[in-house]
């Protein structure tokens, strides 16, 4: 029997040869997309695996950067910058793949199927010289890809609104409703357009969406895909029977973090030791040019202040998270209250003893015997003393983004003439450097965590850290976004007035799912993406998580929990709703409420937008009472007090400097031309008619 996949590893016919440095490779010439060697048939996943870590850390952005210019010199007008990637077919071990440099551009069936080709087969002989001059990367054969935008449709997830249809979908399937349903569907509109507005809760949701939908005939939804496991072909025919959808099919589990293969740049290295060698290019890495500060508040960056021994001489960064929000305990003995910083376990695993990676980017199983595997099933105790190596400190900023801002200024500085701009660039740079080489940045510990092994009473997945700040003097803020920061970031559909800018709030006092209704806007504010808006589903997810894998042969240990969705909605710049980094980040209501703690982010690969699976607050407050065996008398989100969040007397561990970092936008760019002033002053006028538009939503809803 073959495996599965198998029938499709094999690559489209070639219509035509050519050769590199590296021998002869054959080309494949279709409509739409143009490949050497020949591309894996359609669906394809694109993905990040070790090929692609070894490539960008001998090269780092050279193969796109390279590809770009051809394209350009060939006069193909690419959608986006070229992107290096692993392509393989759905289901792939990781052994059927190969790391491509991939493009989309615009195609033409006249004038494409030639120029394509012509320029794929450059762009070969220059991915295929430039590998080979790296000793280390002489085994691996990377491939170029250009596909056509016909081929990446815009297909966007919405929960189901309509109660007549969500009851229908409850009833044809038997699920059962509301906190204990284990399944959750979303439906796929198969349509380039953005999906229409989502209704506030208030505008009557149901009927609204119902008429939208009856409407759209030039938009219908022609597949239904399930947020969660596999579904029996019963209920796969009860569900296309009754909607009349052409097909059911299953959506992917969670995505584990991300880790990046890199050392931290300290003040021991000069502009001139690493100028042109950047991380790989990650949105989540953009914000170069902030001001490093004492304090942490809510929506933060932070992550453990440490490395992951990953092989001999190699040490690998910590994943990057959210703080979600400061929260008060009350211990038994004292009336006193203690804060505590509210976040995610999976985010400060990599500080236990016995932590480690299969690769760059898989946690592996503990070691046996280690803190982690005691961690895993029994939590942190509090003041962990269940852990043989107590110390597990936290930082912010965190070394991934702190690595990204010094190469950022590094090249920066390299690239431009002795000046006083260039010194004053260099002494930001000092400062930010000196920060980090004098442990300023670790603002905490661990002082309790969750584990993977417990759940609330509707099979909700627990899974919390607090942190302890080493004083009150790193205790910020649970300041919400303010109004400037939402129109920032391109959302619309704005929280009340009342929330902006305020303190957050204490959770609602009927908890998440009984006080958010279906459909509901709900926000967050994450490290990587800000502040974004999403909407609210009652039916839940069956969710697995990578990183408790090594726990599903453990007695009573049940890997797969039920989860509630918080489906992004587009922006205005369609920015994504959570990415990388984003984990730990807490979720609040349109009154600036704590409804709960987001647990992971999910994108499927032929979708635009991205969801999150939510643990309410209420279950996470009371599980943290539990855990502590009734040492912790009462919790609640922390009230600011007229310190937190002041920085009297600090001196700024570096002066902002928005211009550079934001024009560069992480990349390794060109120096800024005429054409980039024109563009950015066309996005600036946009931004200007959005931010109007915008501001009259706001006016009309406060």
């Amino acid at each position: 029997m073959q495996p599965h996949g198998a029938a499709r590893n094999h690559r489209t016919e070639p219509s035509s040869s050519s050769s590199s440095q590296a021998g002869p490779f054959l080309v494949s010439s279709v409509r739409y997309r143009v490949a050497a060697p020949p591309a894996r048939p359609l669906p394809n996943e694109s993905c990040w695996n070790k090929d692609c870590s070894l490539i960008h850390r001998s090269l780092g952005l050279t193969l796109e950067d390279g590809v770009a210019k051809i394209l350009i010199n060939n006069g193909i007008e690419a959608a986006d910058t070229p992107e290096l990637v692993y392509r393989c077919i759905p289901g792939d071990d990781g052994s059927g793949g190969q790391p491509t440099v991939t493009a989309v551009a615009t195609w033409d069936d006249i004038t494409s199927p030639p120029v394509w080709e012509r320029a794929v087969k450059e762009a070969k002989r220059f991915v295929d010289a430039t590998v080979l001059a790296s000793p280390e990367l002489r085994h691996l054969d990377a491939g170029v890809e250009m596909i056509a935008e016909e081929l990446t449709p815009s297909n966007y997830v919405a929960c189901i609104l309509n109660e007549e249809l969500t009851e229908s979908l409850v009833r044809e399937t038997g699920m059962p409703s509301e906190a204990t349903s284990a399944e959750s569907w979303s439906l796929f509109r198969k349509h380039k357009e953005k999906p229409p507005a989502s209704p506030s809760s208030s505008s009557g949701a149901g009927k609204t969406l119902a008429a939208t939908l009856s409407r759209s005939t030039s938009r219908p939804i022609t597949s239904l895909k399930r947020l969660g496991g596999p579904l029996s072909s019963a209920k796969s025919s009860a569900v296309s029977t009754h909607m009349g959808i052409t097909s059911v099919s299953t959506l992917s589990t969670a995505a584990p973090e991300l880790y990046v293969s890199s050392p931290l740049l300290s003040s021991a290295k000069t502009p001139e030791q690493n100028p042109t060698k950047p991380l790989r290019r990650l949105p989540f890495l953009c914000d170069a040019g902030r001001v490093y500060r004492t304090k942490v508040g809510l929506g933060e960056d932070i992550g453990v202040a440490g490395y992951i021994d990953q092989a001999e001489e190699e040490k690998v960064m910590p994943g990057i998270g959210t703080l979600g929000c400061w929260v008060e305990m009350k211990t038994t003995g004292t009336q006193e209250w203690a804060k505590y910083a509210l976040t995610n376990y999976h985010l400060v695993r990599p500080a236990l003893e016995g932590f480690r990676l299969t690769d760059e980017s898989t946690p592996a199983a503990p070691k046996v015997p280690s803190d982690l595997q005691t961690a895993d099933l029994d939590g942190i105790a509090p003041n962990n003393t269940n852990i043989k190596y107590p110390v597990m400190k936290m930082e912010h900023p965190t070394r991934m983004k702190h690595c990204f801002a010094v190469g950022f200024w590094q090249r920066i500085i390299f690239k431009n003439p002795p000046s006083a701009e260039r010194t004053e660039k260099e002494e930001f740079l000092a400062n930010i450097k000196a920060y980090f080489d004098d442990g300023k940045q670790i603002f905490g510990t661990i002082h309790a965590a969750s584990g993977f092994g417990r759940r609330s009473p509707t099979n909700g997945r627990m899974d919390w850290a607090l942190i302890k700040p080493l004083d009150a003097s790193r205790v910020g803020k649970n300041t919400l976004p303010s109004f400037e920061e939402w129109l920032q970031n391109g959302v619309c559909d704005l929280p009340l007035l009342v929330a902006m800018g305020k303190s957050l709030k204490q959770p609602p006092a009927h908890g998440l799912c009984r006080s958010t209704k279906n459909g509901e806007f709900l926000y967050k504010k994450g490290s990587s993406t800000g502040p974004t808006v999403g909407v609210f589903s009652v039916v839940k997810s069956e969710v697995a998580m990578t990183d408790d894998a090594h726990l599903g042969n453990v007695a009573n240990y049940t890997r797969l929990s039920q989860e509630f969705v918080y489906i992004g909605e587009p922006t205005a710049d369609d920015l994504a709703h959570n990415v990388h980094g984003d984990s730990g980040s807490v979720v609040f209501n349109e009154e600036g409420r704590a409804v709960g703690l987001l647990l992971r982010g999910q994108k499927a690969h032929s979708t635009i937008n991205r969801w999150a699976y939510v643990t309410p607050m209420e279950d996470i407050f009371a599980d943290i009472k539990e855990f502590f065996q009734g040492q912790a008398t009462d919790i609640r989100i922390a009230e600011d007090s007229e310190e937190d969040g002041e920085e009297d007397g600090e001196e700024g561990h570096g002066e902002r400097h928005v211009e550079d970092s934001e024009k560069d936008s992480g990349e390794d760019s060109e120096e800024y031309s005429e054409e980039d002033h024109k563009g950015d002053h066309e996005k600036d006028t946009r931004k200007t008619a959005r931010i109007m538009e915008t501001k009259m939503m706001a006016r009309e809803r406060g």
